[in-house]
């Protein structure tokens, strides 16, 4: 697969366009939140887009400090909240919201965490093997807490609601999260993010 700035920007247009007529199509105030994702993800895949023109030039780091702070704000600090929230929002059954509370709570711990990590530590990008690898100062042991609690956060709350092709796209979110993990180790955020954010082209469908 050909990973780059043309593809960060091709999929970052065709999830404007879907983000769009999602939100044209979305009659219930309440699903206004989800129907934002495809549009937030299409910002995430433009700033990566811009991550790999910037990074090769020296004279543009701030624009590549930019972007990758950015790409990462989505990644790290957003999405582990933003998608058990909107979910939490959107499910209508009591039992079933009760039940995502635990995803809540570590989506919050995650993103409050990594926030101070990303200030303390800061965040580098550089491309390697036509990959852009996003790292920190943590250790190994705790990106392997960091990430469990990340797909604690990311992943339940697509077979808990019962909102129509949410465990579609959770299943498909977890095998991308697999097939990236085995394939693509080293490049995980930015491999995972752009299969996800293709993905999130299946939340029109579910718009009503």
């Amino acid at each position: 697969m050909c990973f780059s700035a043309q593809a960060s920007f091709i999929a970052s247009a065709l999830l404007s366009v879907i983000g769009v007529a999602s939100l044209k199509k979305c009659k219930k105030q309440q699903q206004k939140l989800l129907a934002t994702v495809p549009l937030l993800f299409a910002a995430q895949q433009a700033l990566e887009g811009i991550a790999w023109l910037a990074l090769p030039n020296p004279e543009q780091q701030a624009l590549a400090t930019f972007a990758t702070y950015g790409f990462l704000f989505f990644a790290m600090l957003l999405w582990p909240v933003w998608i058990p929230a909107v979910l939490f929002i959107n499910e209508k059954t009591a039992q079933r919201k009760k039940y995502m509370i635990p995803s809540l709570t570590c989506g919050a711990l995650f993103s409050a965490t990594l926030l101070y990590f990303l200030v303390t530590l800061g965040a580098h990008a550089s491309i390697i093997n036509h990959h852009i690898v996003y790292t920190t100062g943590l250790c190994k042991q705790l990106i392997a807490v960091g990430t469990a609690i990340y797909l604690l956060a990311a992943i339940p709350p697509f077979f808990i609601t019962k909102l129509p092709n949410m465990r579609l796209i959770g299943f498909l979110a977890a095998l991308s999260f697999l097939v990236s993990h085995l394939f693509y180790t080293q490049a995980l955020v930015s491999v995972w993010c752009f299969f996800v954010a293709l993905i999130s082209i299946l939340i029109y469908r579910s718009i009503r």
